[in-house]
């Protein structure tokens, strides 16, 4: 299920997701229902807050032998409209379950539109493996600075740019491969590293291409 928080947050961008599974999200109704359930669970926590005060009144009252007739009065009248905001709040909060259990999960990024299988993209063809790589070595400074890091801890930022940008190389080199053998996707996409040498390590970044059935 979608989480709520997210919807909340950017339910047009869950809107515009859900389309590739064929699924119109009612971003109005859901704002609706949202701004109904957080303006009645407030008068909720109102009444609530009220009630333990006024009780915590009738409660002294009593102690002392003064009259409670009126607090009382007060109180069921709370206890009253408290009963009747709480049912609508659970009436409020079924039709959210209801709507959140109705929407489909987010495809990831990578999946195509389609209300389901029959809008799958088909494989015409597989082409073998596709790749590519980068061989990369370390400098001393950065060594230096990993050395210390590992005394006083936090990030190797140097290692961490090195790494990304060897993986940019070795993916682009990847999609170059793919190309030239007349690829139109790769899949079971993956990256690999060893060390080649004292210092050195290589980025492999290795799939399958295959060619895309026409319509």
């Amino acid at each position: 299920m979608i989480d709520i928080k997210k919807l909340r947050d950017n339910s047009e961008l869950v809107k515009q997701a859900l389309k590739k599974r064929g699924y119109d999200l009612d971003v109005s109704l859901f704002s609706q229902l949202d701004s109904s359930r957080k303006s009645l669970q407030i008068d909720v926590e109102n009444l609530q807050a009220e009630r333990k005060k006024l009780s915590a009144e009738f409660g002294k009252l009593k102690s002392t032998g003064d009259s409670t007739d009126e607090l009382k009065k007060i109180i069921d009248s709370i206890n009253e409209e408290l009963s009747s905001k709480d049912m609508e709040l659970q009436e409020i909060m079924s039709q959210i379950d209801s709507l959140m259990l109705d929407m489909p999960n987010i495809p990831d990024n990578s999946v195509p539109e389609g209300k389901d299988e029959n809008s799958n993209v088909e494989i015409e063809k597989h082409l073998g493996i596709v790749q590519g790589s980068t061989v990369r070595a370390r400098n001393f400074g950065s060594d230096m600075l990993a050395n210390l890091k590992s005394v006083v801890g936090g990030e190797l930022v140097s290692y961490s740019k090195l790494l990304s940008t060897s993986r940019e190389q070795a993916y682009e080199r990847m999609i170059q491969d793919a190309k030239s053998k007349g690829a139109d996707a790769v899949i079971g996409f993956r990256y690999q590293t060893s060390t080649v040498a004292a210092g050195a390590s290589e980025i492999l970044a290795y799939g399958t291409g295959v060619k895309i059935k026409k319509e």
